[in-house]
């Protein structure tokens, strides 16, 4: 079943997540912040494979990571390096069960997007996100009644978000 993006209503598939992810970080990291809050380090793209492994799995050693994340060619040890760098960076923490390290996610999926997001709307409107929920909203542009059904539970969200920055004005 596909994630369901809180109280939206927004369903994406897995793919659909996954290169919303990638294009979220690739903008993220093309634009930096001027914020004061802590940033999020720059995500690779074997990086964001082994969490979105840690996010549907739970804790797993760097073995089980391999075998759950995309069917590719990378080694063990290719694996057992981009842990403790997500370890380094603390997006993952681990804890030594026997010989081996147990890896965890240290954030949420949702706690990244939204860090990310806010990166982003601070660069890019000096925090207003309005701007950036319409190019959303933009992006999920189709025919389709469902996506349709979707557009206007976000409307109604990003109205209650504009009418309560208004209101802090």
């Amino acid at each position: 079943m596909p994630p369901n993006f809180a109280s939206t209503g927004l369903r994406v598939d897995k793919e659909g997540a996954r290169t919303l992810l990638d294009k979220i970080f690739s903008l993220a990291s093309l634009l930096g912040s001027s914020s004061q809050r802590t940033r999020l380090p720059e995500i690779g793209k074997r990086e964001l494979d082994a969490l979105e492994a840690l996010w549907e799995c739970g804790a797993l050693t760097a073995q089980a990571t391999l075998r759950h994340m995309q069917p590719t060619n990378i080694s063990l040890s290719t694996v057992q390096s981009t842990l403790e760098r997500l370890n380094r960076k603390a997006l993952v923490s681990r804890e030594k069960v026997g010989r081996s390290f147990v890896y965890s996610a240290a954030l949420s999926k949702q706690t990244i997007i939204s860090r990310m997001m806010r990166e982003i709307a601070d660069s890019l409107t000096g925090g207003d996100v309005a701007p950036m929920v319409s190019g959303f909203l933009d992006y999920l542009e189709t025919d389709d009644p469902e996506t349709d059904a979707q557009r206007v539970i976000i409307e109604r969200s990003t109205s209650d978000l504009t009418t309560r920055g208004r209101q802090h004005e």
